[in-house]
This record gives C-alpha cells, structure tokens and sequence, in this order.
C-alpha cells in the first residue's frame, strides 16, 4: 500500500486503521486514509463537497531556483475549479507579484501578499491588513544589537513587512522584537510583519468577510513556518513531504509521498477522489 498520506491520529485509532489496511490488501490495491480530526466528516461527504484552498506559492508550487510556479498548475487548477473548489494563493511576496500570478493562472482574486501584511480582492484598492511601523521598530532594534542584519535584496520593497537574511535563528530575533513585530521564517528569509498579522489571521479576514466560504470549507497547503499559523486555521491542514518541522506541527494531514507540486497533486485528490491523478506526468509519486 503506497504511503502518500499519514494523518495525526492516536495509537488506537492507528491500531484501526492497521486492521482496516491488512484486510483492503487482501482485495485490492488501495490507498486508505482517515480524515482528520478537525473536520469530522465521513469520507463520502468530504468526496463530495467543494473546498476554498489557500496555498503558499515558494517551494509548495515551485522547485526550482527562478520560482516558477509547476507548469502542470493551469491545467490542475482549471480541473479544481471545474469539480467546484476555489483555489487562493497566500504567498510572502510582494502584492505586485501576486496579482501578476492570479491573473496568470485565472484563480481567485482574493488573495494575501507579504505573509498576511496585503489582502487582494476586495476592491479596487490593497487592503493593506498590516503596516511597517512595527518592523522598522522591529529592524532598527535588530541593526544596534547585531552587526550582521541585512536586508534581503532578492526580495522586492514592501509596503508592510520588512524581510531580512536568515544570518540569525528565529527564535533569537523574537527574543529582542516580540514587542514590535511578529516573527516569521521562510525557507529563503525571515519576515518581520505587524504584531498580530500572519497568512493564518489573513486567512481568517478573507473567511469572515466572505459569506460564501464555509469556515469548514478552508483548506491550507504549506511548506514552512510561514505557512503554520495558516495550516492552524484552516479546517484541514496540508503539509508536504517537503515541509519543515513548524509546518508539520501546525498540520492535520502530512503528505509522505510528494514534494512540492506532486504533494498539492495528492492533496487535491485526497479531497476529490474524482481528481485525475494518474493523468498528470509525476516526479515523485512512484
């Protein structure tokens, strides 16, 4: 039986689970799963039902160094979105970039930018959830305690968040800036935003200002610490094969048996049986 999904469950429910697996063996060629927790619904109804999905862009549909998204995208996202579901994107870049993406890929244009610090999609103008007074407080204080702090350059000017090289460990830069600013960590920097604002509290905004989306509806995919407070918030939380130890945590559902866009393959048919995996050419999913 392939290992593509394991799920946070308990040893009983494991022990289960183990005795469910050795008789489907015994029939056919299977891959069973329960579902999480958090969303309590029988398998049936989750096959059935259509889901918002928030997912981070860096290293969850990318894998390479240019960060393109997976060209398989267009065509998985335009089958999600003729089975029912909405796809968003919740990315730390920067809201210029993810309009460009939205409109590339014809998907939701409710969206976040700058790790929650820009909500698209509500009208004409940014919604801007954050601001920068808290990280330039927060950066000022980080520049006079190390003489190494610098600020990203491969990443773009932003209009709430301040991202800076990881030449410290999360948790030494919270230490001295948990007053000003909240503290988060991609696989490529560390992002210093306004307290209280994340992709898990920009997920929120979007589900409570948007009476079509169903607060058990909400599905998040993600790849690192940056994503967890969103994989918290969602209904059902995907980390991938690829994720780090905070994504993991902050999961419902890990995928085992893919990186990256293969794991957001597995994810989408994982709730949609009638997703058609098997078409799309796969890297990893052997």
């Amino acid at each position: 039986m392939a290992a593509y999904i394991h799920e946070k469950i308990t040893s009983k429910q494991k022990k289960k689970i183990d005795e469910i697996e050795r008789m489907f063996s015994k029939i056919s060629h299977i891959d069973y799963a329960m579902y999480p927790a958090k969303s309590r619904k029988s398998q049936s109804e989750h096959k059935r039902r259509s889901y918002h999905f928030f997912l981070d862009i860096d290293h969850t549909l990318t894998d390479n160094a240019k960060g393109e998204i997976d060209s398989r995208a267009m065509r998985a996202f335009k089958e999600m979105k003729k089975r029912g579901h909405i796809i968003h994107f919740a990315t730390g870049r920067d809201h210029l970039d993810l309009e460009t993406q939205i409109k590339k890929f014809n998907i939701s244009p409710r969206g976040i930018a700058e790790n929650g610090g820009i909500i698209l999609g509500f009208s004409k103008e940014l919604k801007l959830y954050g601001n920068i007074d808290g990280p330039k407080k927060a950066l000022e204080i980080l520049q006079n305690k190390f003489n190494n702090i610098e600020m990203d350059e491969s990443q773009s000017d932003r209009l709430t968040q301040i991202v800076i090289k990881r030449t410290h460990k999360v948790l030494e830069i919270q230490k001295f800036v948990k007053k000003y600013a909240n503290v988060s960590e991609s696989k490529k920097a560390i992002h210093l935003n306004a307290l209280g604002v994340d992709k898990g509290t920009a997920v929120e905004y979007i589900v409570n200002n948007s009476p079509q989306i169903d607060d058990d509806k909400v599905v998040a995919i993600g790849d690192s610490q940056i994503d967890a407070p969103m994989l918290k918030k969602a209904a059902i939380g995907f980390a991938l094969k690829n994720a780090d130890g905070a994504a993991v945590d902050a999961a419902d559902v890990i995928i085992t048996g893919g990186k990256y866009f293969d794991g957001v393959l597995l994810a989408f048919n994982h709730l949609d049986s009638g997703f058609p995996l098997d078409s799309f050419k796969s890297r990893s999913l052997n």
